[in-house]
């Protein structure tokens, strides 16, 4: 089973750093003018899962026993082969999957490029017209390759790379064997993960990428893998809206918490990703015109100072609070600068950026939103009984953390600050219905880390380090 892990380990590694080389050069190609060839996809992933090697980790600790790994292997293949169904049977059965996600795949397998009106000319109706474009990029190409109805396969694809990611990763960081088996098998066998619903694997919505994206920013912590970190990062920018913020939100926890190799990525992974990404943003947004006009210039020389001088302080900050408090100043710039970006700001994060000034008054909704949250955290036909095993977990194992596993809680900690901010910010007028349309999708975003880090809390002491082999 060790090699099984090693091997599993570098799969899905390996996926993630080909998704962030192929989102990067794919996106520059499209703000070039140019086609994103079809090819360009399975030529960067087999490369980066070509170039992953052994690095010589073994799991430390148990095996899982033989009737629960052989169950938990019966279980998932059921899960995968109804997934496959659903994913293949129908085209996207869902409002975003259809609108926001399926069309623009469709339109880019016709024609991988943005010179085309569906992209330039704004009285052509584009759902969600300022998006990220990589999930409809992967889908397309795809689909270019082997058919339309094949590229629909990458949402089960996503689903095998996050259970693998899942269990690889918690058996190479120490755990036992049956703790990584069940926590393989809670993120497969999530309720609203594998239901037919709304931000489900067949949904044809972005959460599915987004939750495994972030499942691996967590992996990378306990790995301490920069590049993986940078990747993960990369992918969020790309991948919906929000992930800008998921990205800065790793690298700062990244930046806190964790050594410099982990901070150097992320933090240089989310300012290459922006410094494409938003040129693309107003060129969707805008049109060709004001984004020729965009003062890129000097984006890229404020991004690269940043990243410069993240690096530089990283290791003269010595001091938990005195980082904290940089970070809250970095924020809080960060968050004026998206304010006053060119036009109406950055895209669908823009009217968040800018109901800021109110959120002392949104704030009383907050009771409003703690007893959704509190509805939500028990949904068992959702989230099974995750949040209260976490809360659990957290309050019993936070002491026996290590510096990598409070890495991992801290980040779920931004990550439902995140939420938390975002639905108390959100532009929409009637506050409740969107809490129920849209909380349950961005808590199932953050499941994975929150796997993770209750199995690290419930962890034995005796195999909380791991040893490489000889």
């Amino acid at each position: 089973m060790n090699d099984l892990t090693s091997l599993a380990w570098r799969l899905v590694r390996g996926t993630l750093l080909g998704l962030a080389a192929f989102a990067l050069v794919a996106h520059g190609v499209l703000l070039c003018g140019g086609s994103v060839w079809a090819g360009l996809l399975p030529v960067v992933l087999l490369g980066a899962l070509a170039a992953q090697r052994d690095d010589g980790v073994r799991p430390v600790g148990p095996p899982a026993p033989l009737p629960l790994r052989a169950g938990a292997l019966v279980l998932l293949a059921v899960v995968f082969a109804a997934l496959c169904y659903g994913a293949l049977a129908t085209p996207a059965r869902h409002w975003d999957g259809v609108v926001s996600w399926e069309m623009k795949a469709m339109v880019l397998a016709a024609a991988p490029t943005l010179d085309q009106p569906f992209f330039t000319d704004h009285a052509v109706y584009a759902q969600s017209r300022e998006y990220p474009l990589l999930q409809p990029l992967v889908q397309a190409s795809v689909q270019r390759l082997a058919g339309a109805a094949a590229g629909r396969a990458l949402f089960p694809a996503l689903w095998l790379v996050l259970v693998a990611l899942a269990g690889s990763a918690l058996r190479r960081a120490g755990l036992p064997g049956t703790h990584a088996w069940l926590a393989a098998l809670g993120i497969g066998t999530m309720p609203m993960l594998v239901s037919p619903t709304s931000g489900a694997v067949d949904s044809g919505y972005a959460e599915l990428a987004i939750l495994t994206t972030l499942t691996a920013a967590a992996a990378a912590f306990l790995a301490k893998d920069g590049w993986l970190l940078g990747a993960c990062c990369v992918v969020a920018v790309f991948l919906k809206p929000e992930g800008t913020v998921y990205a800065g939100a790793i690298a700062a926890c990244a930046w806190l918490l964790g050594p410099r190799r982990l901070a150097t990525g992320a933090v240089l992974g989310t300012a290459v990703a922006l410094a494409v990404w938003l040129p693309l943003l107003d060129f969707l947004r805008y049109g060709p015109l004001h984004a020729a006009e965009a003062p890129w210039a000097t984006r890229l020389a404020v991004f690269a100072g940043g990243a410069i001088l993240a690096g530089a302080l990283h290791e003269r900050v010595p001091r938990i609070g005195a980082r904290a408090a940089l970070l809250a100043v970095a924020g809080a710039t960060a968050a004026a600068a998206w304010c006053l970006l060119p036009g109406e700001g950055a895209g669908a994060l823009s009217a968040y950026a800018h109901n800021l000034a109110d959120l002392p008054q949104r704030a009383a909704r907050t009771p409003e939103l703690l007893v959704a949250g509190g509805e939500q955290a028990i949904a068992v036909r959702r989230f099974g009984l995750l949040f209260p095993l976490v809360a659990c977990a957290l309050w019993g194992g936070w002491r026996d953390l290590d510096d990598a596993g409070r890495a991992v809680a801290v980040l779920l900690a931004f990550g439902w600050t995140i939420v938390a901010v975002s639905m108390l910010l959100a532009p929409e007028t009637d506050f409740a219905h969107h809490v129920r349309s849209s909380l349950h999708r961005l808590l199932l975003q953050w499941t994975g880390v929150a796997v993770v880090c209750a199995a690290l809390c419930l962890r034995p002491q005796a195999s909380a380090a791991r040893i490489p082999s000889p």
